[in-house]
């Protein structure tokens, strides 16, 4: 007689509908609001995300061992602050603006500004070397000339520091460059200074659980496209991988040494 195949009531999820509750809690019981100056919650505006509906269902994509999400979470979650990252899953995906979704945008109207205010420059030098062809006024000119002089050169140099004031910046306001990709580097650098990995592919499908659980309609995610944003924002703020380790190297960056000034790392 042939022996009988073992039953597998129930199994064939792996898991019982209990044991994903008790993951789903274990996650959502293990978040802490995670420390920095400031915060990351104050990037989406503090509220507690352990209470949000969210993370209930971010936690329930990730228990159910019949998502892919299982088994990323699974690879990451020794490898770095599952609580920080966390907060980057859900600032990568949540749809209202966030810290750096604002301060890309003040930059932006910042250089606005300032393209709007040079060409007064342009206007204004021009006018006072008028004054000095201006027959009309030639018997000062022997005794106020130095002093107009003086006032050109300190118009102009006024003027290239507005110019300069816009290069260091134009980086900052594109929209060329994703804003949020900032915190899809950070979970990269977390997860290389743990383990020597980016594990992009674990952060693909996490971003499409993340996203799930914001209730919208999720896409595979690119995982060729997302390194390129973790590299172009790498190279962006200057970093480099030294010894296993994500460091920044003083003044690096595409643009200049303003760019990785401490002010401009929005955490």
């Amino acid at each position: 007689m042939a022996p009988k195949k073992k039953s597998h009531v129930g199994s064939r999820r792996g898991l019982t509908k209990e044991e994903q509750e008790k993951i789903a809690n274990q996650i959502i019981e293990g978040y802490r609001t995670t420390d920095g100056c400031p915060p990351l919650s104050s990037h989406w505006g503090g509220h507690d995300l352990r209470k949000t509906d969210w993370l209930k269902r971010f936690a329930a994509e990730i228990a159910d061992d019949q998502n892919k999400a299982f088994e990323a979470w699974n690879t990451i979650k020794g490898k770095g602050d599952t609580s920080f990252m966390i907060e980057l899953f859900y600032l990568c995906t949540i749809r209202s603006k966030v810290y750096v979704d604002v301060s890309q945008d003040q930059y932006h109207a910042l250089i606005a500004e300032i393209e709007r205010m040079i060409p007064k420059y342009d206007r204004l030098l021009e006018e006072i070397r008028e004054i000095t062809n201006n027959p009309d006024l030639s018997m000062t000119m022997p005794y106020v000339s130095g002093h107009i002089v003086e006032t050109l050169c300190k118009l102009q140099e006024s003027k290239q520091s507005l110019e300069e004031l816009r290069r260091a910046n134009l980086g900052h306001g594109s929209y060329k460059r994703n804003a949020r990709d900032w915190y899809l580097f950070l979970m990269a650098k977390e997860l290389i200074n743990s383990s020597g990995r980016q594990h992009v592919d674990e952060l693909a499908t996490l971003l499409e659980a993340a996203r799930s659980a914001h209730n919208e309609k999720v896409h595979p995610e690119d995982v060729p496209r997302l390194t390129k944003r973790i590299q172009r924002l790498k190279k962006y703020v200057g970093a480099e991988v030294i010894d296993g380790r994500m460091m920044f190297r003083l003044g690096g960056g595409s643009t200049n040494r303003q760019s990785t000034t401490d002010d401009d790392i929005p955490f």
